[in-house]
């Protein structure tokens, strides 16, 4: 997960789980990632290595090689219906195959990247990481909310960033007046 209140300057972290061969179009696509974020990256080569992977870390991006055999994008899919991971996973293939691509990406793949679209994959990993945490702070918003306790979250500044409905009740303010 993204820091959301990281100091100015600093980098995003990202998690990069590589299920393809040290190839060029890997290379070119982690460089272009590195230039944006702090990238953790662990390569695997089997579905057990993917297996202990997911068991280790939650994985932000996960970069797959169709070509792959025994590790390529069909057993990283597996492997995530498996854990319920909602990863980002992208298809990096030295060479178009539109066939394989639409395949793919009916079977959960986000996209197929080639190395002439790989400038592609930065503004593609920016939006799923931004919508990711959406969709985390959204659930625990729900979750705040639907809690029979008055709650409220405060940041690293001391400000108040979000209060529960209850608590708004309890005090006679509503959730606007007191967060902010």
């Amino acid at each position: 997960m993204p820091e959301t209140d990281a100091p100015a300057g600093s980098r995003t972290r990202l998690r990069a789980l590589i299920a393809a061969g040290d190839t060029k179009v890997i290379r070119l696509g982690l460089a272009a990632l590195e230039r944006e974020y702090d990238v953790e990256r662990r390569y695997v080569d089997s579905t057990e290595a993917v297996r202990r992977a997911f068991k280790e870390n939650a994985w932000d991006l996960i970069l797959c090689d169709p070509a792959l055999p025994g590790c390529g994008c069909r057993e990283i899919l597996g492997s995530l219906r498996e854990n319920g991971s909602d990863s980002l996973v992208v298809a990096i293939a030295a060479q178009d195959n539109e066939a394989l691509a639409a395949h793919l990406i009916r079977q959960g793949v986000r996209a197929f990247i080639v190395p002439a679209r790989l400038t592609r994959l930065v503004p593609l990993v920016q939006r799923d990481l931004e919508d990711a945490r959406n969709r985390r702070v959204r659930e625990l918003r729900a979750l705040l909310d639907s809690s029979p306790d008055a709650m409220l979250v405060v940041g690293p500044d001391g400000r108040i960033r979000h209060v529960n409905r209850l608590l708004g009740t309890l005090l006679g303010y509503s959730e606007k007046e007191l967060a902010g």
